[in-house]
């Protein structure tokens, strides 16, 4: 996997214990080496926590998600509607099957 693609998540949640200030936070996502970085920033900037994921359980559902994503955008030119919706199901599947790792490999941090 490259180590070449990052981005960032927005995230301002609203409490009410006690005082009327928000606050926000930062996601951002990176791969260094064979590991997925989560680097959680306040506004200002300063680092509340980093979390290092090792990416060899998510390998076959990245790998299988994007061969799905591939076959998906091929079929939108000439497959019939059936087949975009069975391998747009398929997508779906491994989505929530990676997302179920993901949690629960988080949940152990």
């Amino acid at each position: 996997m490259s180590a070449s693609w990052q981005f960032a998540i927005c995230w301002r949640p609203h409490f009410r214990a006690g005082w009327a200030d928000t606050w926000s936070v930062q996601t951002a996502f990176s791969i260094t080496g064979s590991r997925l970085v989560f680097d959680v920033r306040r506004a200002n900037d300063t680092s509340v926590m980093v979390h290092l994921l090792l990416l060899a359980p998510l390998r076959r559902i990245v790998k299988d998600y994007f061969m799905v994503c591939d076959s998906y955008y091929a079929a939108i030119r000439a497959a019939p509607p059936e087949r975009i919706e069975a391998l747009d199901m398929g997508r779906r599947a491994l989505h929530d099957e990676g997302s179920e790792l993901l949690m629960e490999r988080l949940n152990t941090k």
